[in-house]
């Protein structure tokens, strides 16, 4: 009955790990899942196979039955984490300020290297502005790095991308850092960009900076809490500051692939005649 019951804790612990670490490549490739049907499945079989090896080792010895509990328990705050951080699906709580054909709203903040910005230095210049969740967030770090790799082609448009998010200087110049980004990276630890476009995303379940971990190259914060951070948006913004297009999901999980923000360019400049 021990090693029935040891059995099924280590199964259920390798099931769990392995949903995760095959969800995590699905992002990793800019291949989220829209419903991660896999990741919710193996979860809920780690679990059952959690709860089953604790059942088994009910009445059996103490030594034993504290080495099944230990994996089990692993295993169900794991599975719970991970289903739970699933849930928080991200609808937008505010309202935006700006929509296509607006002007961009002029703003002042700090960049990673902590001097002060001023949108104005943006005037006359085409842009991508990304606001974005903060350097913990897997997802944004795929984004951000689609972005890096694809900014040769929107540099012939004379597109100028920067990201904005809530991450205190630190967190921003240890992002751009970890990540290898060349982009310009804002800091609004305070929301004053954030609320002034309307796109607060009040009281998020948001990873701690402090305590990121690497996973599979994508950042994974072991500790969350509740605070207000940015909904992932997108604007492209002609050299006159109109916006051109604007990229926001419900779900914070799904962001626009690089395919979809060349289509989007293209149609608000137009093809690049090729070279003879």
């Amino acid at each position: 009955m021990i090693i029935t019951a040891l059995g099924f804790a280590l199964s259920g612990l390798v099931v769990c790990i392995s949903g995760i670490v095959v969800y995590m490549l699905k992002v990793k490739r800019d291949r989220t899942p829209v419903v991660p049907v896999g990741l919710t499945g193996s979860l809920a079989v780690a679990i059952a196979l959690a709860l089953y090896s604790l059942f088994l080792v009910i009445s059996g010895p103490i030594f034993y039955a504290l080495m099944v509990s230990v994996i089990s328990i692993i295993t169900l705050l794991l599975s719970f984490k991970m289903l739970y951080m699933r849930a928080q699906k991200c609808k937008p709580m505010g309202l935006m300020t700006v929509k296509v054909s607006d002007k961009i709203l002029p703003f002042e903040t700090t960049t990673f290297e902590g001097k002060p910005f001023n949108s104005h230095k943006l005037d006359g210049k085409r842009l991508l502005i990304k606001f974005y969740r903060g350097s913990w967030c897997p997802y944004c770090s795929v984004e951000l790095g689609m972005l890096e790799d694809i900014q040769p082609e929107l540099a012939k448009y004379g597109i100028k991308i920067i990201a904005l998010s809530s991450d205190q200087i630190d967190d921003a110049k240890a992002h751009r850092k970890r990540d290898g980004l060349s982009l310009k990276l804002l800091s609004d630890p305070e929301l004053k960009v954030i609320r002034q476009y309307g796109i607060e995303h009040i009281q998020a379940l948001a990873g701690v900076s402090s305590t990121i971990k690497s996973m599979l190259g994508l950042p994974f914060p072991t500790s969350m809490e509740r605070r207000s951070i940015a909904i992932p948006t997108s604007l492209l913004v002609d050299e006159h500051g109109v916006v051109q297009w604007i990229d926001q999901s419900e779900d914070y999980r799904l962001r626009a692939d690089s395919e979809l923000v060349m289509e989007q360019v293209v149609k608000a400049f137009g093809e690049i005649p090729k070279s003879p």
